[in-house]
């Protein structure tokens, strides 16, 4: 037990270490908004009409309009103890034809490149340890499909970056997923996300993992 509570506390430290150390300029979003903006901030710099659903709400406030040349929804989310502006997620308007969100998902992947750089490449369903908040909108979306209409539905293509900016990081993740109904109707959606975490958060995930790991080890 002590061996391996020494090799977690190891990996953690090396986790800890592996920050980039050049300063780079800050991460800007849409429209001059920037992570750590609070919603009077986020009110004031975005331009597209703010959903009536969200006029009385302090987080996951929604916006819509034309994101990118495409319909869609924008949300921001804060964070509740400092009310700093931790996420923002695109939501794209469905479409019933395959062809034409595949033309979507192949126009925001090419931006994303020239703008990001090459993504992470993982596939199969395997993720980066950070995740935004493009899957949990996804998922639970689809979950509360299945749940409430006995749908089903799934991924259909997703692609992740990273960029770095000292111990501050963006994950940005790209989801393209389906739902289809009893008659076997498709409908297909591309969610868009940014996450802000730092070298701690990074850890505390690495560790939560871990120690997931190793209480299963411990059983089997």
């Amino acid at each position: 037990m002590k061996k391996r509570t020494a090799l977690l506390l190891a990996l953690v430290l090396l986790a800890a270490g592996c920050a980039a150390s050049a300063d780079e300029a800050e991460f800007q979003l849409r429209n001059g908004i920037h992570f750590g903006d609070s919603l009077y901030e986020v009110k004031r710099k975005e331009t597209l009409p703010m959903e009536d659903g969200s006029e009385d709400k302090t987080n996951n406030i929604w916006f819509k309009g034309t994101i990118a040349g495409m319909s869609g929804e924008v949300r921001y989310d804060f964070d509740e103890n400092t009310g700093k502006l931790t996420d923002m997620l695109y939501a794209f308007s469905s479409t019933t034809d395959r062809d034409e969100v595949d033309s979507w998902y192949e126009t925001l992947k090419k931006g994303l490149i020239r703008k990001y750089g090459d993504p992470l490449n993982n596939t199969g369903g395997s993720l980066h340890l950070i995740t935004g908040e493009a899957y949990s909108h996804g998922f639970t979306l689809i979950n509360l499909y299945e749940q409430l209409l006995d749908y089903t539905g799934s991924y259909r293509d997703y692609d992740e970056w990273i960029v770095d900016s000292g111990n501050d990081h963006v994950k940005i993740d790209l989801f393209c997923y389906y739902i289809r109904d009893k008659s076997y109707e498709y409908t297909y959606h591309i969610d868009l996300s940014y996450h802000y975490y730092t070298d701690q958060d990074y850890t505390d995930a690495l560790l939560e993992k871990l120690l997931k790991n190793s209480q299963v080890d411990d059983d089997l």
